[in-house]
Order: structure tokens, then C-alpha cells, then sequence
């Protein structure tokens, strides 16, 4: 079962969400802070976090790029009540899988998580063959 990881600090937002992705047969994790949800992510691994642009304790940028430096193949799709044109560039430019703007289309939003998690196996395949041909590269220089 693929891991969905909600982080925002409004519990409406969250909960609306977490019926919404669960209904779809998803795990469903949330943290109503960026700290928190750094600890979650780290603990729990998601296939993809839905990052709230604007939270109480750091910016969600931060969170994502924090999470994706730990998790590099954990895709993230920035949700926000407040879009700018500039929020939406950064997020692209750090790695952002998506951006959405609250209130969001349930249909859009859900295949924009189906796309992102066949985004985050692609990339987890990627790194387990590269690190599988770094060890026989290790291997083959021993010998």
C-alpha cells in the first residue's frame, strides 16, 4: 500500500484530504507541522507528501527540501491557499513534483498523486540500480 504523507496545519484541510486519498486505498499519515512531518518522513517513508506552502513552525519549501534530502526519490506537491507566480516557480526549481491551489479538483489532485508515485517508483528503481552496479564496480576493483 502506497504511504501519502499531509502536511498542513489547518486539521479541516487534513481531514477533507485524508478522506479523500484513503478512499482510494492509501495510507494516509499527517502532521500539522513541519517538524513533525520531517519526523514522520523520516520514520515512515511516504511514496509522496502533500507539503502546505504556508506553515506555523517553517516555510513548506523547507520541509520539502528537507524531506527530499533525506528521501531523494519522495516526490512532493506543494498545496496553497496563496499562489504566486513566484511561490510556484521556487517550488519547481527545488524539486516540487506539483502545485496546487486550494480549493483543489479531487479528480486533478488524485491523478496528480497516481502520477507522482509512479514518478517516486521510477526513481527508487533508478537508485537501488545504481547503487546495485556501485557495488559490483566496488566489487569487480577488489578482485
Amino acid at each position: 500500500m502506497y504511504k501519502v504523507l499531509i502536511v498542513d496545519d489547518e486539521e479541516m484541510v487534513c481531514a477533507v484530504l485524508s478522506r479523500l486519498i484513503s478512499a482510494k486505498g492509501y495510507e494516509v499519515l499527517v502532521a500539522h507541522n513541519g517538524e513533525t512531518s520531517l519526523e514522520l518522513a523520516e520514520r515512515e517513508e511516504p511514496d509522496i507528501v502533500l507539503v502546505d506552502l504556508l506553515l506555523d513552525d517553517m516555510p513548506g519549501l523547507a520541509v520539502m527540501k528537507r524531506i527530499k534530502s533525506v528521501l531523494p526519490a519522495v516526490e512532493c506537491i506543494i498545496v496553497t491557499g496563496a499562489p504566486t507566480k513566484d511561490s510556484a516557480i521556487s517550488a519547481v526549481n527545488l524539486g516540487a513534483f506539483g502545485f496546487v491551489t486550494k480549493p483543489w479538483d479531487d479528480d486533478a489532485l488524485l491523478v496528480m498523486i497516481k502520477a507522482g508515485i509512479n514518478q517516486a517508483e521510477t526513481t527508487k528503481m533508478l537508485l537501488e540500480s545504481e547503487e546495485h552496479l556501485r557495488q559490483l564496480l566496488l566489487e569487480k576493483e577488489q578482485q
